[in-house]
């Protein structure tokens, strides 16, 4: 339930509060994360990463699906009741490509790459994917990685996300403390897209009494999966 419960608030923020990106660079904040939490820390591990996108279109569903069918020629293609899905796997990045129909004939492109292994290779590949798209400047960007912190002299979970707020020079917004569950919003000038209400970092640390780690999920700018 405490999953489900954090879960709904991030998606009820994401309805209330407009995203600001920019399609200038798609990997600039995934970047960040990355250097931010692994630079001068041998403890961190990555173990996936997550970039979703989304574009609205005044193509009607079935227009942008017939589009994005002959631009993906090689995917997997299903229809459902309400929406469209493509799935594909391109040098080691997993693609999932989701058209949702809106009203007024109008829909929604839902792009998200999927990865276990974040390196200069993997960036120019994504790199690559995003301009192949040739999205519009309207663009809302969310970039996420999980890992764990295997530090055996440190398993205090708020004492780690000071840690790293410092790293992303953050301002706390936001805090859940549950003892061995917490999360941290907050907001960094070091990250680009942010949130109306100025966040755009989001910090989720779970400590895991049985194998003696500390699993974390971060997320600009705001987790978009469970944690």
């Amino acid at each position: 339930m405490r999953k489900i419960a954090i879960v709904t608030i991030s998606f009820l923020l994401l309805f209330f509060l407009q995203i600001q990106t920019s399609n200038a660079n798609t990997t600039i904040d995934i970047d960040q994360l990355v250097r931010m939490i692994t630079t001068n820390d041998a403890h961190v591990t990555i173990e996936s990463w997550d970039i979703l996108i989304k574009e609205e279109h005044a193509l009607s569903s079935q227009q942008l699906y017939q589009k994005q069918q002959n631009q993906n020629a090689t995917f997997k293609w299903q229809e459902q009741d309400d929406f469209f899905l493509g799935t594909g796997k391109i040098d080691g990045v997993a693609v999932v490509i989701k058209i949702v129909a809106l009203p007024h004939d109008q829909s929604l492109l839902i792009y998200h790459l999927n990865g276990t292994k974040w390196c200069e290779k993997t960036k120019q590949i994504t790199d690559q994917l995003v301009k192949q798209q040739k999205f519009n400047k309207n663009i809302k960007i969310y970039s996420c990685l999980k890992g764990i912190s295997d530090d055996n002299m440190n398993k205090d979970l708020l004492f780690t996300a000071n840690q790293w707020l410092k790293k992303f020079e953050a301002n706390v917004i936001d805090q859940l403390d549950e003892g061995d569950f917490l999360v941290i919003s907050g907001q960094s000038p070091l990250l680009t897209g942010q949130l109306s209400n100025q966040m755009n970092l989001q910090l989720a640390f779970r400590y895991d009494e049985e194998k003696n780690q500390i699993a974390y999920t971060i997320g600009t700018p705001i987790i978009m999966s469970e944690y």
